[in-house]
């Protein structure tokens, strides 16, 4: 949940960020922050399917089945 409340929040933000032209200016620190807790989410839960045996140790894999 607090995975796909981060990709909203980073979706919003990078349309804030965005110029007409369509690139985003990732040197924004709320940007960064965002990108950072996401990426530390995806990691805890790789670490709890670790600890419980799962075979899935792709961190793409988890997150994009988290976020079906």
């Amino acid at each position: 949940m607090e995975l796909e409340l981060l990709m909203l929040m980073n979706n919003n933000r990078m349309i804030l960020c965005g110029d007409d032209s369509g690139e985003v200016d990732e040197t924004n620190a709320i940007l960064q922050a965002l990108y950072k807790r996401m990426n530390e989410v995806i990691q805890e839960v790789c670490v709890r399917m670790r600890m419980e045996g799962s075979r899935v140790i792709n961190a793409d894999a988890i997150s994009d089945r988290i976020m079906m």
